[in-house]
């Protein structure tokens, strides 16, 4: 499902090249929920990112679906992405005019407007916001908009889910509920990997994976 093989990601600082990760291999199986712990400044981010097709490595490379997701161009590499990876961010990166159901949407590749409305809010309601459709991010409480992330996220059936610190910004019963969610999604045969430096999601991983100073340590 997910191949990481010997990643390596530098960038150039004031006094030189700094490494993000160092060498890091990694072999995430379809259906599994992994965690990976570490503290902050420790390449958790870049390595998701570069996963995600974000962050291209200096060196190595990353498969997704058996897929080179870098050898692919521009255009098919976002067209990969958006088909088969859905992100879930800390700052949830919601879009500020738009109500709950259109940030959603933001997610839709195709097909009937309506027909795909209908989808939203079906998934909407199984995520507890069928109340908050047409309420814009700033009239929605911090878990509320962490679940619209949520749902956007698995809006397209992607069969990875790849999320960034999610509960951060959230108080532990947000948090959970969260993770119950993505915990869900899982059992239904996606794949989800999660970037933390808390312990929260441990309980519902096949496994923890802790990365300090760019390296991942097993």
């Amino acid at each position: 499902m997910v191949a990481v093989e010997n990643v390596r990601k530098a960038f150039r600082g004031p006094h030189g090249e700094v490494a993000a990760l160092s060498t890091a291999n990694l072999r995430v199986e379809r259906g599994e929920f992994v965690v990976i712990r570490g503290p902050s400044g420790s390449g958790k981010t870049t390595l998701l990112l570069a996963i995600g097709g974000m962050q291209r490595p200096s060196a190595g490379r990353i498969m997704v679906e058996e897929t080179d997701i870098y050898a692919l161009g521009e255009k098919e590499r976002s067209r990969f992405r958006a088909e088969k990876i859905g992100f879930v961010f800390q700052m949830f990166h919601l879009v500020p005019y738009l109500n709950t159901l259109e940030n959603v949407l933001m997610a839709r590749t195709g097909g009937d407007r309506g027909r795909q409305a209908r989808k939203a809010g079906e998934l909407l309601d199984r995520l507890g916001l069928s109340g908050r459709t047409y309420h814009r991010p700033a009239e929605l409480s911090a878990g509320e908009r962490q679940r619209t992330a949520v749902a956007r996220a698995m809006f397209n059936r992607p069969p990875l889910i790849l999320a960034d610190e999610p509960t951060g910004n959230l108080d532990p019963e947000n948090a959970t509920e969260v993770f119950e969610h993505l915990a869900t999604y899982n059992k239904q045969g996606a794949t989800v990997i999660v970037v933390t430096h808390g312990g929260t999601a441990e309980p519902y991983a096949d496994r923890v994976i802790h990365l300090r100073d760019g390296l991942l340590e097993r």
